[in-house]
């Protein structure tokens, strides 16, 4: 699967600026998305907690 540069970018500065905490950042913020009912905002950052999945496991960029 390829995921978005921009995707890429967002899951890079948050996991530089969250460090381990960002897996659970990003949980909280896909439950806040869908609790106000923006599903596209939620939808965004399911795609960037992959991202994040990826990085964190090391699956690199491709």
């Amino acid at each position: 699967m390829t995921i978005d540069p921009e995707l890429w970018a967002e899951a890079l500065r948050i996991e530089s600026a969250l460090g381990d905490f960002t897996p659970i950042w990003v949980a909280d913020r896909i439950g806040y998305l869908a609790s106000i009912g923006d599903a596209a905002g939620a939808e965004r950052y399911r795609a960037v907690a992959q991202a994040v999945a990826r990085l964190v496991a090391g699956s690199g960029v491709a």
